[in-house]
């Protein structure tokens, strides 16, 4: 058990480490203001 759970840990660190790199590059791919446009709440047209 000793080992088990440090092991897991890192992995679990891995993996979200990974998912927010992955994410970041798409934003770095797309353009890193469509996140933020896409995010905001509809307003009047202008």
């Amino acid at each position: 058990m000793n080992y088990v759970t440090p092991g897991l840990m890192a992995m679990m660190g891995m993996n979200i480490a990974m998912a927010v790199g992955s994410g970041v590059n798409e934003d770095f791919k797309k353009g890193v203001m469509d996140r933020f446009r896409r995010c905001r709440s509809p307003g009047p047209p202008s």
